[in-house]
């Protein structure tokens, strides 16, 4: 079983049509479709945007189903030129760089003490030949300067509102966690708003192939 995380219907609003053996269920409140998809038994949840709503949301279908893995996919923002528009990177750790305890610790940014670290580990599959990227989280949809160049400093590639949330959550159950992240915005190739707008339709709808290769990769 393969618990699929995502933040937005929008997101995974191609991949409906793919599921075969579809039921549909509502679970704390949030959407959910079970079935097979490209071969593998799944529970779709959408768990809605932020590291509440996706950290909630995963324990759930965790509790409900105890998958093998737990599968994170969805739109995120580039913060460096080593990643590209349009393109998909599997992610090879994560972190959360609003948890920031540096006024009263001298710790780095993003440091979590129960678990005594700043980045949260991430499964990648063998024969997966997606480029990898490091994901760092928050709850802002950010283009502050700033704050970029602190999650750059961090070593992040791309950010988003979900990641590393349910990175923390699948550590804490002992479950797998993958994540396969398309890049809407990069920092500084114009306003990310407007990046992130334009190209969510696009990543969207070639989201059923990137996942179908993964998948095969399991």
């Amino acid at each position: 079983m393969i618990a699929i995380v995502v933040a937005m219907e929008k997101e995974v609003n191609s991949l409906i049509p793919f599921i075969k053996e579809k039921k549909e269920k509502k679970l704390a409140g949030k959407q959910v479709f079970e079935g097979k998809l490209f071969g593998k038994d799944v529970i779709i949840i959408i768990s809605g945007i932020g590291k509440v709503n996706s950290s909630f949301s995963t324990q759930k279908i965790i509790d409900e189903y105890n998958p093998e893995y737990v599968f994170n996919f969805g739109s995120v923002g580039g913060v460096n030129v080593n990643v590209s528009v349009n393109d998909y990177y599997i992610v090879e750790k994560c972190a959360q760089f609003d948890f920031d305890l540096r006024e009263i610790d001298p710790v780095p940014l993003g440091y979590i003490q129960d678990y005594d670290t700043v980045f949260f580990p991430t499964f990648i599959p063998k024969n997966c030949d997606f480029n990898k990227a490091v994901l760092g989280s928050s709850d802002k949809f950010t283009a502050e300067k700033s704050i970029i160049d602190e999650v750059i400093k961090m070593g992040c590639d791309i950010r988003d509102m979900e990641g590393g949330a349910i990175a923390q959550v699948c550590l804490s159950n002992n479950i797998k966690f993958i994540s396969l992240k398309a890049v809407t915005d990069v920092y500084g190739l114009g306003t990310d708003g407007e990046q992130f707008l334009q190209n969510l339709e696009i990543v969207g709808a070639r989201f059923p192939n990137a996942i179908e290769k993964l998948f095969n990769c399991l």
